[in-house]
């Protein structure tokens, strides 16, 4: 289990704002480094939302109170949940409304009002092609805010559906999204085991991207249909911060998948997703999922913290 300890801004040695950064030190600690002036903001994996309790809860005001972080939901959070409230009954959820619900409402007061911006909207950005972004990506963030407090203040799914909230809408989405990664996954078969960082696999990255640019534009633009200067961008970008780690989780997410014959889930293609959120440079991840820490991107790229470390270090 990693244990997370803050090192403290010396402003003596640091009269600038330091950029918060996640080192891993000996016997499994991380050390966050970040500017006490200005705490991070921090967001998480749906799981961990799924799975909050009011212990969690309990540990995540105390460092709250502590450090003055700030908690944020991400619009993947969003899609994947709200998308599972119209679920039919099972044996293990029979009722799938309030599983789902849950979650809200623990994040309605211990989180920001407002979402984090879509993983498009940073990519688009970044890439300096927001004239290409679909409107479907643009986050209004009151309209978000809003529908949270709606899904958590419901009775039954009919109250969230009488103010248009569709589950339906983001199950297809998130299906399309699903089948639409296992594609490009399954086109990798053909790349040479092992799997090397060769002129074959780069190209395949290129495709990753492209489908991206394309994703992101509704259709509007392809990473061939733009200019040479454009493409160095787009390519740029995937080597800075939030760019690196998508790329660098990719290619070990292949890794695994052509050598070791991985099975394809299409859920992996929002774990990537939301690691383009790392582009704000004072932005930390928080999961438990193990393979975010089977490889290390560097301190300020790898701005990832295990979720059990993170509320335990809420009694240090």
């Amino acid at each position: 289990m990693y244990k997370i300890k803050r090192k403290a801004t010396s402003k003596r040695f640091h009269p600038h704002p330091r950029r918060l950064t996640v080192t891993l030190r000996p016997k499994d600690k991380v050390d966050i480094d970040y500017d006490q002036a200005n705490p991070p903001h921090l967001y998480f994996d749906t799981n961990v939302l799924r799975g909050l309790n009011e212990k969690d809860a309990d540990a995540l005001r105390r460092l709250q109170s502590q450090r003055g972080f700030q908690y944020r939901y991400s619009m993947l959070n969003f899609t994947e949940l709200v998308s599972h409230l119209d679920d039919p009954p099972t044996d293990d959820v029979p009722d799938p409304f309030r599983k789902f619900q849950a979650p809200f409402k623990k994040m309605l007061p211990l989180f920001h009002q407002n979402s984090l911006p879509s993983p498009e909207m940073v990519l688009m950005q970044a890439t300096g092609l927001k004239h290409y972004l679909d409107s479907k990506w643009v986050v209004d963030f009151i309209d978000i805010a809003k529908q949270v407090s709606i899904i958590a203040e419901a009775t039954s799914l009919e109250d969230i559906q009488k103010h248009d909230i569709n589950p339906a809408h983001y199950k297809k989405l998130r299906q399309f999204d699903s089948e639409s990664f296992i594609s490009m996954m399954t086109g990798a078969d053909t790349l040479d085991k092992p799997l090397s960082i060769t002129d074959e696999s780069a190209t395949w990255l290129l495709h990753i991207y492209s489908f991206l640019i394309y994703r992101a534009s509704g259709g509007r633009i392809r990473l061939a249909a733009l200019s040479r200067s454009q493409q160095s961008r787009v390519i740029k970008f995937f080597n800075e911060v939030g760019g690196t780690m998508f790329k660098v989780h990719l290619l070990k997410l292949l890794q695994k998948t052509i050598n070791d014959g991985r099975t394809k889930y299409g859920n992996d293609f929002y774990d990537l997703l939301q690691l383009l959120l790392l582009r704000d440079t004072n932005l930390l991840f928080v999961t438990d999922d193990s393979p975010f820490f089977s490889y290390y991107a560097g301190p300020e790229h790898h701005r990832v913290v295990p979720w059990r470390g993170f509320k335990a270090s809420a009694g240090n």
